[in-house]
């Protein structure tokens, strides 16, 4: 989660949230009380720490389309400093008005041309 675990968002999911926090693993790195007193709804930080999550409980991470900006990238950057694989799809690569996945392939980001690609790097 990229917020408290007792905070609701979107307000539509709250029957949903509540049964996933009662009935089985909730995990969030925001810390309860560090950021107690600050809005979630405006600290950028913890989606950076979800996605260090997600990565951390993934056998691989894989991207299907991406901007220079994006905040996938920053669970793309934390699957390799955590030795977990990264799969990125070939037309990320032809798409001329992005230049992050060769800096990714060179830091041994997979890429994937075709599902066989995924199935033999797992």
């Amino acid at each position: 989660m990229a917020r408290r675990y007792h905070i609701f968002y979107p307000k539509q999911n709250i029957e949903l949230q509540q049964r996933i926090r009662e009935n089985y693993l909730l995990i969030s790195q925001v810390p309860f009380k560090r950021y107690l007193d600050q809005d979630y709804r405006t600290n950028r930080l913890f989606f950076p720490e979800r996605n260090a999550t997600m990565s951390a409980l993934s056998e691989a991470t894989i991207i299907v389309e991406a901007s220079d900006t994006s905040g996938t990238l920053t669970q793309a950057r934390a699957a390799l400093d955590q030795g977990r694989k990264l799969f990125i799809l070939d037309s990320c690569f032809k798409n001329s008005t992005i230049s992050w996945p060769e800096k990714y392939e060179a830091r041994g980001a997979i890429r994937v041309k075709n599902y066989q690609d995924i199935k033999d790097n797992l």
